[in-house]
């Protein structure tokens, strides 16, 4: 008798216009792991595409290799138009109120997230990997004689983690936050730079792990170590938090059904942070796998096998690097009131208060240093989201709500 098949999803949330690309990396340019040679494993595409984020249209992403399409069982392509009209039945049928529709899968990235967990679960997959479009299936070590690469069979990795656990997470190397190659002078210190680390920081990104990045110019290097461990690591719960990310993440749809939705603010990030804070009963593991994170969009020249053993830093505004990472503060100072008001409400009004006097010290000294006066709005910014932070915590408990019941009417 044939065994049945392990269904698997990768998901993709994607903007970029060099999606299929990447695509071709996953499958193709780096290959798969033994587990999917096989033929144990039948795999599928989920592609939620945005096309206003680059102005992109629909035919950027749509899979044309004949390779891959041979290769996969199929693509399910999730623009606004379709997900709109399916998940508009749910409303119609009673499952959902249209406001929960709306706070679970409109627009923004969290929220097609969603789509794609949504649209996982009623297609009947057993797995699903979500795979970010900026982050390549390629290690980089550093070594005596420079830089050297390794292909990662991140699909293989999370399929193997998978099988002793709810919810898997790789590694990151490359440009793993936007933070640019900045040569410190008498108007932006050292001191200046940790005073806003510090203010924005949470108990794993700290003001210790970006300070390493500073000596290689931002860019954070894979530990040949972990890659050789084979080591499946249990994630610990930290003030409430298993930390994961949104990309190089595995979900057992078998196993994982208490899991929350994607949730983040309106206008800010973070959905990962708050899916950390909603897993303290699944099985969380750190699998020995990289992904290259191309924070600035200036390392595409890895998905055509061009593989540098000097990888040059970003800073000086290439690839608008400055205007990036000011854009990702604030998102940081966006989300961290929601976040502290979950994790530690007692001292809200404390945290709040530090941070603001931080962000009122250094949002000149950011202003001068980059020369961009927008960032001087970052304390309205921190006001805005302090104020509205009972609103988005009812949000983001009315939509765990919802989920579960929505997840409770598809198991009928």
């Amino acid at each position: 008798m044939e065994s049945k098949k392990l269904r698997v999803a990768l998901g993709f949330v994607t903007g970029r216009a060099s999606f299929k690309d990447v695509a071709n990396a996953y499958l193709l340019k780096w290959g798969l792991g033994d587990l999917f040679r096989s033929g144990d494993v039948e795999l599928s595409l989920l592609v939620a595409y945005d096309l206003d984020y680059m102005q992109t249209k629909p035919e950027d992403f749509i899979i044309d290799d004949p390779e891959i399409l041979e290769m996969v069982a199929g693509v399910e392509y999730l623009g606004a138009e379709y997900i709109a009209k399916e998940v508009g039945k749910l409303a119609d049928e009673g499952v959902l109120s249209r406001d929960e529709v709306e706070l679970l899968f409109g627009k923004g990235y969290a929220k097609l997230r969603n789509a794609v967990l949504f649209f996982a679960t009623i297609m009947g997959f057993d797995r699903l990997i979500f795979l970010d479009d900026d982050e390549y299936p390629l290690a980089c070590v550093g070594g005596v004689n420079g830089v050297y690469w390794l292909g990662q069979d991140v699909i293989g990795a999370h399929l193997a983690g998978l099988e002793v656990s709810d919810i898997t997470n790789g590694y990151h190397c490359g440009y793993v936050s936007p933070i640019p190659d900045v040569v410190f002078d008498d108007v932006l210190g050292v001191g200046d730079f940790r005073l806003f680390v510090e203010a924005v920081s949470n108990d794993i990104v700290t003001w210790k792990s970006i300070a390493g990045r500073f000596k290689a110019g931002g860019l954070s290097f894979a530990d040949h170590r972990i890659i050789d461990s084979k080591e499946f690591v249990v994630v610990e719960e930290i003030n409430g938090l298993k930390f994961i990310s949104g990309g190089n993440l595995g979900l057992n749809l078998e196993t994982s059904g208490n899991l929350s939705p994607f949730f983040n603010p309106p206008g800010a990030r973070g959905e990962d942070t708050f899916l950390s804070s909603s897993i303290g009963d699944c099985d969380v593991r750190k699998i020995p796998v990289y992904t290259f994170h191309d924070g600035f969009g200036s390392f595409s020249f890895l998905l055509r096998g061009v593989l540098p053993k000097r990888l040059d830093t970003v800073g000086g505004g290439l690839f608008n690097s400055d205007a990036r990472f000011l854009s990702a503060a604030q998102g940081w100072v966006k989300y961290r009131p929601l976040l502290i008001y979950i994790t530690d409400r007692d001292n809200f009004d404390l945290k709040i208060s530090q941070m603001r006097e931080a962000l009122v010290v250094i949002a000149p000294v950011f202003a001068e240093f980059f020369g961009d006066d927008d960032f001087l709005d970052v304390v309205g910014v921190l006001d805005y989201y302090v104020n509205r932070v009972e609103e988005d915590y009812a949000d983001f408990v009315s939509g765990a709500e919802a989920w579960t019941r929505l997840l409770k009417y598809l198991e009928k």
